[in-house]
């Protein structure tokens, strides 16, 4: 893999990040618990909710000193699978 790939392949994770934690960090500076906000009527609405697990609030019902170093763990582990499927 070349330089030049490398700097947009980390250009656009940046990206991403920042497209996912931006929104997100608005909504929790901006918008109190349940609260909504429309950005475009009934096409973009950003809502304040909370989910303490993943998808479908799986884990939710596990305690946070289990549950984060549980999804770090597999975070980490999809990480490092999908690196070594790219390279």
């Amino acid at each position: 893999m070349s330089r030049r790939m490398d700097r947009g392949m980390i250009a656009a994770v940046i990206a991403l990040v920042a497209a996912d934690w931006l929104p997100k960090l608005w909504v929790t500076r901006s918008l109190a618990l349940g609260e909504s906000y429309s950005l475009i009527d009934g096409r973009i609405q950003f809502v304040h909710r909370r989910n303490p697990g993943v998808a479908f609030s799986m884990f939710a019902d596990l305690p946070d000193a289990w549950r984060t170093p549980l999804l770090l763990a597999v975070g980490f582990v999809g990480v490092v699978l999908f690196s070594r499927i790219i390279v």
